[in-house]
C-alpha cells in the first residue's frame, strides 16, 4: 500500500535542466565543449556543492578557472532565477496525490538555488508536507543513505513509497533503496505512469 509520493525538484516540479539551459550558457561563453563543461560540474565539485561542502564562492572561482572564463560569468545561480520555472501541470498532480498520500520533495540542490527555490515553492507548502533538499541534510541522490534518510523522517517504509525523477541513475538508487521508482518523462506520461501503479 503506497502512503507516500516523493517528487524530484529541478526538471520535475521546476522546468530547469542544466543540460538545456545552463551547460549551453556555458560554452558559448568559454568555447569549451559541453561534454567538457559536464565532465568538470557534475564530479566532486558539484557533489561538494550540493552536500554543503563548499560555498558558492568556491565552486564559482573553481569552474571559472578550470574553463578560463571570469567568475562573475559562472552565473550558477543567476541562470537558474532566470529560466526556473514552477510546471503547473506536476503542481496539479501533486495537489491530488497530497489528498490521499504524504508528498514530499527531495532535491539534489546547492544552498543558492535552495533559496529561490523555497520562494516558489512557498505558496505550495500545504502540498509538500515534507521537504528535503542534499545542501541542507547532507546526503545526495541517487545514494542509499538519502532515501533511508527520508524515509524514517517520513516513518514509511520503502515499498510504501514511490519516487519520481527524470534523471534514471536516481529512480534507479530509488528502486534499489526498495521505492517504487519513476523516470519524469512529462507530466502526461506521469499521469500514466501513477495510474498504472493504482496512485492515481
Amino acid at each position: 500500500m503506497i502512503k507516500a509520493v516523493i517528487f524530484d525538484i529541478g526538471g520535475v516540479v521546476v522546468d530547469f535542466s542544466n543540460d538545456e539551459d545552463y551547460y549551453p550558457y556555458l560554452a558559448r561563453v568559454s568555447g569549451a565543449s559541453v561534454k567538457r563543461i559536464k565532465g568538470i560540474v557534475e564530479g566532486r565539485l558539484w557533489t561538494k556543492l550540493d552536500k554543503d561542502q563548499i560555498s558558492q564562492k568556491a565552486f564559482d572561482r573553481i569552474l571559472a578557472r578550470k574553463l578560463g572564463i571570469e567568475q562573475k560569468q559562472v552565473l550558477w545561480y543567476e541562470t537558474y532565477v532566470r529560466t526556473g520555472r514552477l510546471n503547473g501541470k506536476v503542481i496539479a498532480i501533486a495537489r491530488r496525490l497530497s489528498r490521499k498520500y504524504e508528498v514530499a520533495y527531495l532535491s539534489n540542490v546547492d544552498l543558492s538555488r535552495y533559496t529561490y527555490t523555497e520562494k516558489l515553492m512557498k505558496p505550495y507548502a500545504k502540498i509538500f508536507s515534507h521537504e528535503f533538499a542534499s545542501c541542507c541534510i547532507h546526503l545526495r541522490k541517487p545514494d542509499k543513505s538519502v532515501f533511508t534518510y527520508v524515509l524514517a523522517k517520513m516513518k514509511v517504509k520503502p515499498r510504501e513509497a514511490v519516487f519520481i525523477d527524470n534523471q534514471e541513475e536516481n529512480v534507479e538508487g530509488a528502486r534499489r533503496a526498495g521505492l517504487k521508482g519513476v523516470l519524469f518523462k512529462g507530466s502526461d506520461d506521469l499521469e500514466k505512469q501513477l495510474r498504472k501503479l493504482g496512485v492515481l
